[in-house]
């Protein structure tokens, strides 16, 4: 019974090597050639080496040479690169062999006419597993051109171009394998205009990044959609800046949904009060201020806030006017949130708010006094609010003052607790309001083991390693007597 020996994936200058199973018992070898290379082989059905042109079947027998082994290689001859698939059905003794004549014409992947030779016609044209990924299917290239006018792939790539003028420009092309949001399908080019003879239905809105050829800076031009009647159903008016421009558009399945320009005038102008669309539709605006001249140009203004383009070189911003706030807002079921490349890292819920990495606080110095003497203590207040304030002092560079000295708190603690650490045996804290000193007790005792109570008692200040709480304060008084505050510190937390 007969066996096959293919089908082989092929690829230009590389050998392949075939030990026949059983050889004295084949008659016959049908190889295939399906592809684009003239395919060269020894050992069997041949006295040497023979060739098999691309698109050709022969049928080789024994009686012409069988020295156990097919060996083939593949030649690029036409320089078209890629893969190809090779096939190869051997026929033992005893076996009717296929009728035919050979050589027999295949289909092969590519057909390369010498010049005026004519034309090849077929009613289809079947391409499968017989190219490698991405291999052209069809190239037709005018001579002198910079790239192909008509071109197609097993991936999907699809041109068709021109070339006047010795430029090759877009008329239709496919782009395989593009990325979520980015183009893969391209009309025309920058140089010449669309055209739409019959309805245009872009089901997700339009998306312009760029305006072509506008008309003079500060000039209009009008762009009308179909008629009814000889009246246009939708006129836009673009109003050129500089090179930039914007549309808007209403949701077209509303009846009373009408089309809106906004008047621009100026460098950088910003757009003026437009009319609102009529009901309840609403609308999809795209800006572009990759074309305003000037760091920090306005791309979008509104009468309470504005989008600056590129602020300062460095971040683009939206901000509000100096007498509003900015505000964002979400339903109650719902929630804010933020995220980088697309990976959430924190959410504003209507009763929480929900941090996905490590809290960075990198509050300044809220309030400094130096030593007399010498040194300096701050204060930071890294979180204050209603619910929770925290605040930590350091004292540094042996400081020292001859006199007492205050830091203020950005608004009154109602009552906290205090640790202070390595403070000098010399220098005392203490916690006032308004100028009277808060109540303050340190802790003098910590009984080990459960349900055991340590001892306090009333203190005038804190100082060296201290543990206690205070009362209604709106600011902390230092005194010292001597230094030795290399490096101490204290923290407190309350409400």
């Amino acid at each position: 019974m007969t066996y096959n020996i293919g089908p082989l994936t092929v690829s230009p200058g590389v050998a392949y090597n075939n030990i026949l199973q059983n050889a004295g018992a084949i008659q016959a070898i049908k190889l295939t050639n399906g592809t684009q290379f003239d395919l060269t082989f020894q050992g069997f059905g041949t006295p040497g080496t023979s060739v098999i042109p691309a698109g050709l079947e022969y049928m080789l027998h024994a009686s012409d040479g069988n020295s156990g082994y097919i060996n083939f290689i593949p030649v690029d001859s036409l320089g078209v690169g890629g893969s190809g698939v090779v096939n190869a059905v051997a026929y033992f003794q005893g076996e009717d062999l296929p009728q035919g004549q050979w050589p027999a014409t295949v289909p092969a992947q590519r057909v390369i006419l010498p010049a005026g030779a004519g034309a090849v016609v077929a009613d289809h044209l079947i391409n499968t597993t017989s190219v490698g990924s991405a291999s052209p299917i069809i190239n037709i290239e005018e001579t002198g051109a910079t790239g192909p006018e008509v071109f197609a792939d097993n991936q999907g790539n699809f041109y068709i171009q021109q070339y006047v003028s010795s430029v090759l420009t877009t008329l239709f092309r496919t782009l395989a394998g593009q990325p979520s949001n980015s183009a893969n399908v391209l009309l025309g080019d920058a140089s010449h205009i669309v055209q739409s003879n019959g309805q245009f239905n872009p089901n997700l809105g339009i998306h312009a990044t760029s305006y072509g050829v506008l008309p003079t800076t500060n000039t209009s031009h009008q762009i009308d959609g179909s008629n009814v009647g000889g009246s246009a159903v939708v006129s836009l008016y673009i109003h050129s800046i500089n090179g930039a421009g914007f549309l808007v558009f209403p949701d077209p399945g509303l009846a009373d949904a009408a089309w809106h320009a906004y008047d621009c005038t100026g460098d950088n102008a910003q757009p003026s009060t437009a009319s609102g669309f009529t009901g309840s539709g609403y609308y999809k605006a795209l800006f572009d201020g990759a074309n305003m001249s000037g760091i920090g140009a306005p791309v979008l203004n509104w009468n309470y806030g504005q989008i600056l383009n590129n602020n300062a070189g460095n971040d683009n911003v939206i901000q509000s006017t100096n007498t509003t706030n900015l505000r964002m807002n979400a339903p109650t079921s719902q929630s804010v949130e933020f995220s980088i490349n697309n990976a959430n890292i924190m959410a504003i819920f209507a009763g929480f708010i929900q941090m996905l990495q490590y809290l960075k606080l990198d509050a300044p110095v809220f309030s400094t006094v130096n030593g007399s003497v010498s040194g300096v203590c701050n204060l930071y207040c890294p979180i204050w609010g209603s619910g929770l304030k925290i605040g930590i002092f350091q004292m540094l560079s042996n400081y020292q003052t001859a006199v007492a000295q205050t830091l203020l708190f950005p608004s009154s603690i109602a009552f906290g607790t205090i640790y202070s650490g390595s403070i000098g045996p010399n220098t005392t804290v203490q916690f006032n309001s308004g100028g009277t000193p808060a109540a303050m007790r340190q802790v003098t005792n910590i009984q080990p083991g459960a349900n055991l109570a340590g001892t306090d008692a009333g203190c005038s200040n804190f100082h060296q390693l201290n543990l206690g709480q205070f009362g209604g304060s709106d600011r902390f008084i230092v005194n010292t007597t001597g230094g030795n505050n290399i490096n101490s510190f204290g923290w407190f937390i309350g409400e």
